[in-house]
């Protein structure tokens, strides 16, 4: 376990700009959480769901802990988050140190980093808007205190290699090309990743009898499912070109089948049935924005519905950095990528959660509107709204008893409660 600042001897002395001198004393949670986020190199940057991780902090929620070596099981983290701090390794580290993260992460798992795009910190050097003080402050780092030194600089094309050699997919580079007219800020890039998951190709590994105990048997599965739509036949010349033909292993084709038929049922149920809108506030500072993100990441997860965000305000936040947001923005209108045919031809259903709710209705969809009221009745214009609409849904019995009131048909009128974070509200623990 190392116990100095990177680059530099500990000092005796608390150096200002945010740098605390106090080793952390925070230590893992024992159990691990189900699901396990890190937060590396955490600094003040200290993040709600996440075990943050650091060498010195005065705060005692950090862990202590050298990033370059976790104490951490392999394959046991979810999602690792590593902020601005790459960058402070040397070059001769910058693998270890990656290769160090990606062991512990589990396959399938996703590593989030931040790191200054050196492609746009030499356009804003070149194109004048940086002059050589800022460009070196910017590229080698502010050097207010012993780890605020930056040691090596990344482009998109350089940190995609350095993950790919690690077994590491690269998901998305998104670079940060803030103007600079208003104040110096870093440019940036963030590049999301996901560890490959570790397949075992069972066909060279079991004869057909350890097929058939190691899987389980197919065959009363067959019969309650339908595979009327199953071509089978265009996967079997791969499959059984990785096949040992040895003649004591005989392998038995009709098991084969099974699994093919199996499998891809499995794909297909899991493939999205419906097509959802959803119109509203996302990164924007209120109630609104938190419930279209909170019912929008629980839609991504439940793989149900292909879904497309549709931003009603300019965001006031950035997705930056967090798992959940930038799973999120995948699905913003303004970046998702096309779906397939077949998707794009399922039905639609829009929801607007936004305020004011708006009046036209849109083409081709269930229109659903989704509206808090707070009041005794509903001004004629939303009555008008609510009467267009395919349903209208509420948060609350007291809401919705106003809708009524108000005269819209009960019959389509839903409460859909907004739910309760369990990991943030439990019974136990302080107050």
């Amino acid at each position: 376990m190392f116990d100095s600042p990177l680059n530099r001897l500990k000092l005796e002395e608390d150096i200002p700009h945010g740098f605390s001198n106090k080793k952390a004393k925070g230590v893992l949670p024992n159990p691990l959480p189900e699901q396990v986020y890190l937060n590396l190199g955490c600094g003040k940057d200290i993040r709600e769901g996440f075990i943050n991780i650091d060498i010195f902090s005065d705060d005692d929620r950090v862990v202590f802990m050298d990033i370059r070596k976790l104490v951490l099981d392999d394959n046991s983290v979810d999602i690792i988050l590593a902020s601005d701090v790459l960058e402070h390794f040397s070059h001769r580290e910058t693998m270890n140190v990656l290769k160090e993260w990606i062991r512990v992460l589990k396959p399938g798992g996703e590593i989030i980093i931040r790191c200054p795009s050196l492609k746009l910190q030499a356009k804003a050097y070149i194109s004048g808007a940086w002059n050589a003080d800022i460009a070196s402050y910017m590229i080698f780092g502010g050097q207010t205190n012993p780890g605020d030194y930056h040691c090596v600089a990344f482009d998109e094309h350089s940190i995609s290699a350095k993950l790919n050699s690690l077994d590491c997919e690269v998901l998305e580079i998104r670079e940060e090309d803030y103007p600079q007219d208003k104040g110096f800020i870093n440019l940036n890039m963030t590049i999301k990743a996901r560890k490959k998951e570790i397949v075992d190709d069972f066909y060279t590994s079991f004869n057909s009898n350890a097929l058939e105990k190691s899987i389980f048997d197919f065959s009363e599965l067959s019969q309650t499912s339908d595979y009327s739509d199953v071509q089978p036949e265009a996967f079997e010349d791969i499959i059984y070109e990785q096949i040992d033909n040895d003649d004591e292993n005989e392998f038995d084709a009709s098991l084969l089948n099974e699994i093919i038929n199996f499998n891809h049922f499995i794909d297909s149920k899991s493939k999205p049935q419906l097509n959802i809108v959803w119109e509203g506030s996302q990164f924007v500072y209120h109630s609104l924005a938190l419930i279209n993100r909170e019912h929008c990441s629980n839609i991504i997860d439940s793989a149900a519905a292909n879904l497309t965000i549709i931003p009603y305000e300019n965001d006031t936040f950035s997705a930056a950095d967090n798992p959940k947001y930038l799973k999120l923005r995948e699905q913003d209108i303004r970046f998702k990528s096309d779906v397939d045919d077949d998707i794009a031809k399922l039905p639609y259903v829009w929801i607007r959660h936004q305020w004011p709710p708006k009046s036209d209705p849109p083409k081709g969809a269930k229109w659903i509107v989704m509206q808090p009221w707070e009041y005794s009745q509903i001004p004629v214009d939303f009555l008008k709204i609510f009467e267009s609409c395919f349903e209208v849904w509420t948060p609350s019995n007291y809401s919705r008893n106003c809708f009524i009131e108000s005269g819209v048909d009960p019959n389509k009128i839903q409460v859909i409660h907004n739910g309760i974070n369990r990991e943030l509200f439990t019974p136990q623990g302080e107050k």
